[in-house]
């Protein structure tokens, strides 16, 4: 039986304060921002901040907190280092979400790359894990729409540098993170999409602007 069969969620307790600092101590050299939100998001009614227990110790940790109907944002997932590659969100959530984006046409429009501003990445599982751990993924309902997003630009808008799926599962993504951009006070959002990306009909169905053709990668806004 895999750990994450044998895994017992559960709200994440003021209690479980300490051990989660013990999780989060080498992540990114110690930097991690978890620390400096952990207090406000245990107390936030609005987020589900949850906690992965394995044989009584808290092993894992995420929140997910509602945006939309049927669209979640998950952030904060951390596992613990002795626990980590065994089947256990993120990284069982990374190759699920992988396996998704292998599936759907637009990772090739992107030729397998997620094109940030500074700088592509190769969209493989171990950056969808990382991705995770940031807060940078926003999946549509039943897993059938996913973005890579954040804040680029100087922070003003909401930008998805790359974006899978289609129909209505994708156009309430797309809105979700209208309203994302909306709640965090940011301008605008936008959506780094290839030509001849293959939802091109649904980011124009939900308000998002006809790009520049002329350019082989090209920024669909939507302005608040």
């Amino acid at each position: 039986m895999d750990a994450a069969d044998a895994l017992t969620i559960r709200p994440l307790r003021p209690a479980d304060r300490e051990r989660v600092l013990e999780i989060v101590a080498d992540v990114w050299d110690g930097h991690d921002y978890l620390p400096q939100v952990l207090d406000d998001w245990l107390a936030d009614p609005a987020g589900n901040f949850q906690a992965g227990e394995l044989d009584g110790v808290v092993v894992a940790v995420h929140r997910w907190r509602p945006i939309q109907r049927s669209i979640a944002y998950y952030e904060g997932m951390r596992v613990a280092k002795d626990h980590r590659r065994q089947g256990m969100p993120p990284v069982a959530d990374a190759a699920r979400l992988h396996r998704m984006l292998s599936a759907d046409p637009a990772l090739a429009a992107y030729a397998g790359l997620d094109p940030l501003p500074d700088g592509p990445r190769e969209v493989d599982v171990g950056y969808l894990e990382e991705l995770l751990r940031g807060g940078r993924l926003r999946e549509g309902a039943g897993g059938r729409a996913l973005a890579l997003a954040g804040p680029y630009f100087g922070g003003r808008r909401l930008i998805a540098s790359l974006v899978a799926g289609s129909g209505a599962a994708l156009q309430d993504l797309l809105l979700a993170l209208r309203y994302e951009a909306d709640a965090d006070g940011r301008e605008g959002v936008g959506i780094l999409a290839p030509r001849d990306h293959p939802a091109e009909k649904d980011f124009l169905a939900v308000g998002y602007d006809q790009p520049d053709r002329g350019w082989e990668f090209s920024i669909l806004d939507l302005t608040l």
